[in-house]
């Protein structure tokens, strides 16, 4: 009506025509409102914020061009309160069209990003803060050992996380193995390199170096860093001692 498309509707007819488009009206239990007295401005600050970072606009002055999100809002002090909303069919969606990509669609959203395209982020964020801040990237590569998730033994989305020898003691919990090369100064993270964490270190070690040196080097290149200026080195627990690298390592 605002948009003068009908001149009036009624509240069944409104139901029959989004029902035909696969909308219907749900109950839910409860909202989330701010009491904070700055929640608009707050919000306002955000939205302009996303909207920067999905370039819909241009920074302006004094504006960042990175914008990094985590799941943290607890400063808008938000409270649940019942009330009702639009859903899509089904009663998945909070919203017509929006996909639920919060904890129940979680798979769904870490592979909407393939493993390619993690990787050049990564590397462009990298080379972002090596080029906004001057970080000196002579580097330690770390190998980081073997971490317990409480992955589902059944949940078959998660590959990389085995069964393994955990450090707790216990037989049930799949393990994911890290290394990571991190700046001298301030260790800040440059790259990473993940793997099966039910495979023993020493026949993982080298193939771990080898790209973790690879993805060092790219994200140095990209960085405009001189070659010579690129120095890593190996950091590795006793269990490596039998390690031999084949050609020139790292220093």
């Amino acid at each position: 009506m605002a948009e003068g498309v009908v001149d009036d509707i009624s509240r069944e007819g409104l139901r029959a025509l989004l029902r035909e488009e696969g909308v219907t009206f749900w109950r839910i239990k409860t909202w989330k409102a701010s009491t904070d007295p700055d929640y608009a401005v707050k919000k306002a600050r955000i939205g302009h914020l996303y909207a920067i970072a999905d370039r819909e606009v241009v920074p302006e002055t004094g504006e960042p061009e990175v914008i990094f999100c985590v799941d943290e809002f607890g400063p808008l002090n938000l409270q649940p309160h019942p009330g009702r909303q639009w859903a899509a069919v089904g009663g998945k969606n909070k919203e017509p069209g929006a996909p639920a990509l919060d904890h129940r669609r979680f798979w769904d959203a870490m592979h909407a990003v393939t493993a390619a395209q993690l990787e050049e982020a990564s590397r462009k964020i990298a080379a972002r803060i090596v080029g906004l801040s001057a970080v000196d990237v002579s580097s330690v590569a770390l190998d980081m050992t073997n971490f317990a998730t409480f992955i589902a033994a059944a949940n078959g989305r998660a590959p990389i996380a085995q069964r393994g020898k955990a450090k707790q003691k216990r037989s049930g919990l799949r393990l994911a193995g890290l290394g990571l090369v991190v700046t001298r100064d301030g260790g800040i993270p440059l790259t990473h390199h993940a793997c099966p964490g039910d495979r023993p270190d020493v026949t993982q070690f080298t193939a771990m170096i080898d790209q973790l040196l690879t993805r060092y080097q790219a994200v140095t290149a990209e960085a405009g860093v001189p070659a010579g200026a690129a120095e890593m080195t190996v950091v590795f627990g006793a269990g490596h001692g039998a390690f031999s690298a084949p050609g020139p390592a790292p220093r």
